[in-house]
């Protein structure tokens, strides 16, 4: 595309496109009014499409220019009392007892024609040379691109050219150092988007020098697009109407910190990617599908999973009920990490859609038997204690969101939660007709667990869709979950430590080669057993790895390292996490350290353990709070780490 590489050249093929896109049309700067963020004329025409219009206008306006006005005066007073901008466009407002709407979403029933028309009439503006501002040193700026859906700005976007000598980090720079933050209009958009003709980056707030850029492109270096960019995919796609449509209703969500300014947040590519490509795939095969999510570290999985079980609590049939009766997301931790609680609750927006289940089986029981939740947050050990009470729900449509799911499902609790959510019936029949061998026969428990949950999804009614995620998938993890033995979706750890959110490891990583020798000193029998090879040496690594004096070993060496070479960085903030194999070694590596600490540092720092339920060990019993302290249990830990 050598005639295209220009800036300028760049832009108007972009807006072109656009312009020529459903729901699209080409404004100018000069049709918008900075001072009252609207493009009148394309708002009072969305107006004009809304069958309580003209009843307004006659119930106590001059004329429809006075009710615009007020309308236009409305949307600019909440705003400045803070009112989001994603707020009113979703919920509109009350005016005169009459609610007036500002864009209008994809009904998700079938019968509701009024709000299909309604959606159709949706109208977006791409316009070039923007100007935003009358005051301060940016007055007589220009953005490159703006977008407005139904005369209000929504998204700015800032390009370059590499061919011209400039690249998207330019493009960053200028929005850092050239648009203040404060200005009304660029705080009231919902997103601004920095790209060249090869990558894209994009931030919700911005804060000068300080304004943090997110990648969004497909892969690290997007793939070549013949006859066009390789960043076509934003016009082509993600800014099309009904993806930004989809975008607003679903994704984009405004959070309220504690401390600080609320800021809105929008998805990565392979975020979007991943949630919509799920949701197409659900709509086309219906319940009882299996989706691995191989997300590494840094991919923001758990805003994914959370994206996601809104919108499967939200899916309709085509005779308009519920698709799935129930989201069920379940971690394998007995204490449910915080942040995917909170991350969830975070996102509700009707009140009673969530129902978080951190204590008691019995309220879990209760959530699923009282219906009216549409998501509930658990934890798979929940499962195996509200078995006698969850056999009635048996049979329903259930999807099930898997965090961990490397870990998650691969132990006891996790043949319970197939049999609560499977007519047990069913599932001894299709184990005997696959030919399945008892528990009891099998010595390779998870070659049974596997067994076990192909054969639920043999099961013919098809009841439950489950949705896996995880960073590091294992061999099994493809079996159960994977399509084909591969990953519906995947952001790889390269992708991610090449854009910057997790470190490469392996740059610093030491091995230390274990050698022992074990020595027996017994005559065995002639008929002593043997045992398989693999089996013997698990079990005798086992022994050594948790014989006393090689845990001190490797404790020592780690505390040593960290209070000679790592406690000082981070202006004397950092931190170390250790772990291990189990429970009792979590507890064992705990008491090692903590005695090194104390012998050799003065107990200069404090070491806490977290782990879940009860432990014994040598018939003593350990919890958190008993080793750590009263209250640091829990979430208590990740709140005692951070001081």
């Amino acid at each position: 595309m050598f005639e295209l590489l220009n800036e300028t050249l760049f832009e108007k093929h972009m807006a072109e496109y656009l312009a020529g896109s459903k729901m699209y049309n080409q404004r100018t700067p000069k049709d918008f009014n900075i001072q009252k963020l609207v493009d009148s004329d394309m708002l009072l025409q969305f107006l004009r499409e809304q069958p309580i219009w003209q009843k307004l206008i006659n119930q106590g306006f001059a004329d429809e220019q006075d009710a615009l006005n007020i309308v236009i005066e409305t949307i600019n007073t909440k705003i400045n009392r803070g009112e989001s901008l994603l707020s009113l466009l979703k919920n509109g407002f009350m005016l005169q007892g009459r609610r007036i709407r500002l864009a209008a979403f994809k009904p998700e029933m079938t019968l509701d024609d009024d709000a299909d028309h309604l959606y159709q009439k949706n109208i977006f503006s791409v316009v070039r040379q923007m100007k935003y501002s009358t005051l301060g040193f940016d007055k007589e700026n220009e953005l490159d691109l703006c977008i407005l859906l139904n005369g209000l700005p929504i998204i700015t976007l800032e390009l370059k050219n590499e061919a011209t000598g400039q690249t998207v980090v330019n493009a960053m720079h200028q929005y850092q150092t050239n648009r203040h933050p404060q200005n009304r209009m660029l705080r009231t958009c919902l997103v601004h988007f920095a790209m060249d003709n090869n990558r894209v980056m994009m931030t919700t707030q911005l804060a000068g020098d300080n304004t943090r850029f997110l990648p969004f492109n497909k892969e690290t270096v997007n793939p070549q697009v013949e006859g066009d960019y390789p960043t076509c995919y934003m016009w082509k796609e993600v800014l099309q109407a009904d993806s930004l449509l989809n975008l607003i209703q679903h994704f984009i969500k405004r959070i309220t910190p504690k401390k600080g300014e609320p800021f809105y947040i929008f998805p990565r590519y392979h975020q979007l990617r991943c949630v919509r490509n799920i949701i197409s795939d659900v709509r086309e095969k219906g319940v009882g599908q299996t989706y691995l999510v191989q997300h590494s570290a840094g991919s923001g999985k758990t805003k994914s999973m959370s994206w996601l079980a809104f919108q499967l609590a939200n899916l309709q049939n085509v005779d308009n009920t519920p698709v799935f009766d129930s989201v069920i997301m379940i971690t394998d931790r007995i204490v449910l990490d915080r942040n995917i609680a909170d991350e969830i609750k975070g996102m509700e927006e009707v009140a009673g859609t969530v129902k978080d289940i951190r204590k008691g089986s019995r309220n879990l029981a209760k959530a699923l038997a009282e219906g009216g939740h549409r998501i509930i947050i658990s934890t798979e050990q929940k499962f195996s204690f509200a078995l006698p009470k969850l056999k009635e729900a048996a049979g329903s449509h259930f999807a099930v969101i898997i965090d961990e799911a490397h870990t998650a499902f691969g132990k006891q609790a996790s043949h319970n939660v197939r049999q609560v959510l499977t007519d047990k019936n069913e599932l001894r029949e299709t184990v005997e007709e696959f030919g399945i061998e008892s528990r009891e026969a099998e010595n390779n428990m998870q070659d049974q667990m596997l067994a076990e949950l192909q054969a639920a999804r043999s099961i013919n009614s098809g009841h439950i869709s489950y949705f896996a995620f995880t960073a590091t998938p294992k061999s099994q993890t493809f079996a159960l979950y994977g399509r084909n033995g591969k990953a519906f979706d995947t952001y790889s750890m390269k992708q991610a430590i090449e854009e910057g959110f997790i470190l490469d490891v392996l740059k610093n990583y030491t091995t230390f080669q274990t050698m022992f020798e074990l020595v027996s000193k017994v005559d065995l029998p002639e008929d002593t057993p043997e045992y398989e090879k693999q089996n013997a040496l698990r079990l005798m690594m086992q022994y050594v790895n948790q014989h006393p004096y090689v845990i001190n070993y490797k404790a020592n060496m780690m505390v040593d390292y960290f209070m000679q070479h790592s406690a000082q960085k981070m202006k004397g903030q950092a931190k170390a996490i250790v772990v291990t194999s189990s429970r009792a070694n979590a507890i064992l590596f705990h008491q090692a350290i903590t005695r090194r600490l104390k012998e050799k540092y003065n107990g200069e720092i404090k070491a806490l353990v977290a782990f879940s339920g009860e432990v014994e060990i040598n018939g003593n019993k350990y919890t958190e709070e008993k080793i750590n302290g009263f209250g640091i249990k829990d979430n208590g830990i990740a709140v005692e780490f951070k001081q």
